[in-house]
């Protein structure tokens, strides 16, 4: 496992007070190092955090939390030895521009509104909260110089290591799939209003019969359209903030552990959310999704209106402004329906199909795929296949510069605890 606690040591620091539990826990020592001493609540703390990051399989509860302790302390040990090296200094300028670089990260992750409602709900100022991580992040710098000026100088990756390892590995070195890069002129088929309407109440009826009966799971089941997860009773497990957007990121994400919200639309149709445990700019979520199924005419409306773009375009109508124009995509529509890079293995059948057959350049649809018509064009493709070693020994240079790092910090690791004592309680 490579997730080492000093390699992001200030990835942790700060996001716990956005889903701690307060009263739940009665803090206790889970270790000392020498003269300090490491809360139960930090190893729960980042526990929580590496937990929805490290699969059940790959750890179990408590190998996780024996790992993470373990990780709590070898970064103790290392702050210890870089405090008492006294050509190493860590000013107040230095901890606060560090803790102000992670809030606006958190900040921009989370959105301004909701981290601010965050730390109200918490019943914290944003000065508050610096002062209360302030030596932890003091120690993360001191950690930081220690193993920049000690530790990294003495790492060197050869070419002759380079090349070597790429021989011994290059069989095994994955191909790299044909990359595309598309832009697209999507017509959604948009249900009629008649169909909409009967959705919404669909799922405005099973709303107040969830609040009435409290069995989101049992009604999942029974009602719901999305059958990968019915069956699971609407689980979708643990989801990223990112995963969502614009207002539908925020109504989600506004939710608290043991809420349920009002029928939500999306462009699958009208969704109802459990949020189970919200873990920073992560959730747990369940779901019941009432469809909006359009009719024949409605896909056909959606094709007509498609050939319409495409006759344009025929005429010699420009691409871009056809985009702004038509255009149901709100995401691309001002990049010129520009998708980026993409894995033409990832695209669908029907994408895959068409992009076979043209050259950049060229324009094709309309094309049925997903949630309405497409009319694509191929910007540039790139050729997969196994890389070279010039495309791959930047990379080859990272893991081996890498490894040399964990087995130093290991070996120095493996001194100090003979320096310092160490003792465990729990």
């Amino acid at each position: 496992m490579t997730r080492n606690l000093w390699k992001g040591l200030l990835l942790f620091i700060l996001l716990p007070f956005l889903w701690a539990q307060e009263g739940q826990l009665i803090d206790k020592v889970a270790a000392k190092v020498d003269g300090e001493t490491i809360a139960l609540s930090e190893v729960e703390e980042a526990y929580n955090l590496y937990r929805t990051q490290v699969s059940q399989k790959e750890m179990s509860d408590e190998e996780l939390r024996k790992y993470v302790l373990d990780e709590l302390i070898n970064r103790k040990l290392l702050y210890l030895v870089a405090r008492d090296d006294t050509t190493i200094t860590v000013t107040d300028e230095e901890v606060n521009q560090a803790l102000e670089e992670q809030l606006k990260s958190i900040e921009e992750s989370m959105g301004k509104e909701q981290f601010e409602a965050e730390l109200k709900r918490q019943g914290i100022t944003r000065d508050e909260l610096k002062k209360e991580y302030a030596e932890l992040v003091r120690e993360n710098l001191y950690v930081n110089k220690y193993i920049e000026k000690y530790v990294k100088p003495k790492i060197k990756v050869t070419p002759e290591e380079i090349r070597k390892f790429y021989e011994e590995n290059k069989d095994s070195i994955p191909s790299r799939p044909d990359m595309v890069r598309l832009a697209h002129i999507l017509i959604l088929i948009k249900a009629s209003p008649e169909k909409e309407k009967e959705a919404e109440a669909r799922a405005r009826a099973l709303y107040r019969k969830i609040l009435k009966n409290d069995n989101f799971e049992s009604y999942a089941r029974q009602y719901s359209d999305d059958r990968e997860t019915a069956d699971l009773g609407g689980d979708l497990g643990y989801v990223d903030k990112s995963a969502f957007s614009g207002e539908l990121r925020d109504r989600v994400f506004a939710l608290e552990p043991g809420d349920i919200s009002e029928p939500i639309k999306s462009e699958y149709g009208y969704h109802i959310f459990k949020c189970s445990e919200k873990r920073g700019n992560t959730m747990r979520l369940s779901h019941i999704l009432i469809a909006v199924r359009p009719t024949p005419e409605d896909t056909a409306r959606a094709l007509n209106r498609a050939k319409k773009v495409m006759e344009e375009l025929k005429k010699g109508a420009d691409y871009d402004a056809l985009v702004q124009k038509y255009s149901d995509d709100t995401a691309t529509r001002d990049l010129g329906g520009d998708l980026g890079w993409m894995p033409l293995d990832a695209l669908p059948s029907e994408i895959v199909n068409a992009v076979n057959e043209m050259k950049p350049g060229d324009v094709r649809g309309p094309i049925l795929a997903g949630l309405g018509y497409h009319i694509i064009k191929l910007l540039d493709i790139k050729k997969g296949g196994k890389p070279s070693f010039e495309e791959i020994s930047s990379d080859i240079q990272n893991i081996l510069y890498q490894r040399k790092l964990d087995e130093r910090l290991k070996k120095l690791i493996k001194r100090l605890k003979k320096k310092y004592y160490v003792k465990k309680y729990i």
